[in-house]
């Protein structure tokens, strides 16, 4: 399957097969694979009849991301469970990267464990489910970007699944916010991801309108179509 037909969509998917994919079933209408650092299994397909010629190539996961209502309806019906969380793509398509410019005495440097607590600390008020030492761990060891004031660490970014998912967890400590840095950890973000080769997304619920808002801000084109997540 052609995943050029809707870039913006399909850049998990891109970015899946550029790291370690390997995929399941394949046709012109259909696509199955699965990130073998991440676990996340991914589908797409163009119309029903496709979704129910993939479907039976599925034999296990723990999280599945479908493409379209086609996948729902199959997965649903196979499965027995319901979507839990659906997310729009955030996608920066351009090629050059992006001068950034921090206010003074701020500069950037990579995270490491001996932040780990700060780090988790701030995580948790997002994604309790995730501020552990295991998974930001992964996020450390791909490259975790960090804002500081001098020693303090005063926000962060990086990338998902050690390297392989979206860009995300953004935090800024709450003495530091309405200074920029989000925007500009975003933007060191993306030039990491374009240096390493990979296409720079980002995953926003729906809900979420004021990092939907950070990302027309800084330059990301946003997805007309959603992604829905199944947890088994």
């Amino acid at each position: 399957m052609n995943l050029d037909i809707d870039r913006i969509l399909y850049a998990d998917m891109q970015n899946a097969l550029r790291h370690q994919a390997v995929i399941l079933y394949e046709d012109e209408r259909s696509l199955l694979l699965q990130d073998i650092s991440s676990g996340l299994t991914y589908c797409t397909a163009l119309d029903a009849e496709a979704a129910a010629n993939m479907i039976g190539h599925i034999k296990d996961f723990d999280i599945l991301v479908s493409h379209d209502e086609y996948c729902n309806q199959a997965i649903q019906q196979c499965f027995h469970i319901t979507y839990e969380n659906c997310c729009y793509h955030c996608v920066y398509t351009g090629h050059k990267r992006f001068f950034v410019d921090l206010p003074a005495g701020f500069h950037f440097a990579f995270v490491d464990e001996r932040y780990m607590e700060d780090v988790i600390a701030l995580y948790r008020k997002e994604m309790p489910e995730l501020a552990n030492v295991a998974y930001m761990r992964k996020a450390m060891d791909y490259g975790l970007i960090g804002v500081f004031h001098g020693d303090e660490l005063a926000g962060f970014m990086g990338v998902h699944e050690g390297g392989s998912g979206s860009m995300g967890m953004l935090e800024v400590k709450d003495c530091y916010k309405r200074k920029g840095l989000g925007s500009a950890l975003e933007k060191a973000v993306i030039n990491m991801q374009l240096e390493r080769g990979k296409i720079p997304y980002g995953e926003i619920f729906i809900d979420n309108t004021a990092s939907l808002k950070l990302q027309e801000h800084v330059g990301l084109t946003i997805g007309d179509r959603l992604t829905y997540w199944f947890y088994k």
